[in-house]
């Protein structure tokens, strides 16, 4: 069975974080790859793009993975947006295009404006979709009502903070959802009922959570520092959970939110 396939449905796939992929671990993404994984989430505030370029050189097909990036206010203020998008290109490879590039976060930064120059790129063809991470429904709701058309959001998303009132308004305004702190930083596998569906079930925690988010429409970024949870993560498990297993999980959602800042988040 083609993996790729497994892990790739009409609206959201398995996504492997680079955040903290550095140089004595970038075979982390080439295990990935082996594993069907096909789309990498990146970002210049990572600090860490020359090292991904040894990993995406070794790419013939470009058209076979996707680069997900992003940019933060001091990106935009200090090199501003095309500045900032032909430097991860350059990093990157000499890529000749971003996949999906997202303002990283909302706070003092002029959405419209910067919004509207991403629709330039596209047309320019440096980028092909765009859109933005840790925004809330609000954010979104006002851009709509500026004529602004987003492509994708990428936010904080698990069972204990399941954000189903903005995924669903993603879902009817056919924006895709991907999900950063999918695992909740661990919490995941310490959780009884988790763990009590998963052994129910027999598949891991982490097969458990990835179908979770699927069967949700959006896509997780999945990230580990051991080779062999990636190696070991059965993929053609994800497909095969049926949805009533995951009543037990919908139940455990307390709002919990873990990533948040003052200095660029306004949840």
């Amino acid at each position: 069975m083609n993996c790729a396939l497994i892990l790739k449905t009409s609206m959201a796939e398995v996504i492997f974080g680079t955040q903290n992929i550095n140089s004595s671990n970038i075979r982390l993404c080439e295990i990935a790859w082996n594993k069907g994984i096909r789309s990498y989430d990146t970002a210049l505030a990572y600090n860490n793009l020359n090292h991904l370029n040894n990993f995406f050189k070794n790419l013939q097909d470009r058209s076979s993975y996707r680069i997900i990036s992003k940019i933060t206010k001091g990106h935009i203020e200090y090199e501003g947006v095309r500045k900032s998008i032909l430097k991860i290109l350059q990093k990157l490879n000499n890529q000749d295009y971003i996949d999906t590039l997202l303002i990283h976060a909302p706070k003092g930064v002029d959405h419209i404006k910067v919004l509207n120059e991403l629709e330039e790129l596209r047309q320019d063809g440096l980028i092909k979709k765009y859109g933005v991470s840790n925004y809330t429904i609000k954010h979104l709701r006002s851009l709509k009502n500026s004529n602004i058309k987003l492509d994708v959001l990428q936010n904080e998303i698990h069972p204990f903070l399941q954000e189903s009132e903005l995924v669903n308004y993603c879902n009817r305004e056919n924006i895709n959802v991907m999900a950063h702190s999918g695992y909740a930083h661990g919490l995941v596998f310490k959780n009884p009922r988790i763990k009590k569906v998963a052994n129910l079930l027999n598949v891991t925690i982490s097969e458990l959570i990835l179908s979770w988010h699927l069967s949700r429409k959006i896509s997780p970024i999945f990230f580990s520092s051991d080779s062999n949870h990636i190696k070991n993560t059965d993929y053609s498990k994800i497909s095969k959970i049926s949805p009533q297993f995951f009543e037990d999980i919908s139940g455990l959602n307390t709002n919990l939110r873990i990533c948040d800042n003052p200095e660029w988040s306004e949840f």
